[in-house]
């Protein structure tokens, strides 16, 4: 079932991503995105900000997380929550397991 889903390629990030919600994606929506993301193990997702608010949920894996420039990464296990403001810098470290985790 989980291969069923339209995974897009992350190249930055060496990993995939899946729009649940969005625009013109499985679940037409111009108020939001959603969907899953998986990232490989040793793997930094570069630091990029956007408009849109976001909110993650980790669902397997601790990776380091880094709100801001120059901020130190501070590792988030499964269960934790992670919240970017509009406009907010943020990148994410892997360490020797995946990620896998929720965003909207």
């Amino acid at each position: 079932m989980i291969d069923d889903l339209p995974w897009v390629d992350s190249p930055s990030a060496h990993g995939a991503d899946v729009f649940l919600f969005g625009s013109g994606v499985l679940n037409p929506c111009d108020s939001m995105s959603s969907g899953p993301t998986l990232q490989g193990p040793d793997t930094l997702y570069p630091s990029h900000q956007h408009m849109p608010e976001e909110l993650c949920f980790v669902l397997s894996g601790t990776a380091d997380w880094q709100k801001g420039t120059g901020t130190p990464f501070e590792p988030k296990p499964p269960w934790s929550f992670i919240h970017h403001r509009p406009n907010q810098p943020h990148a994410m470290q892997t360490g020797n397991a995946p990620l896998s985790a929720m965003w909207t």
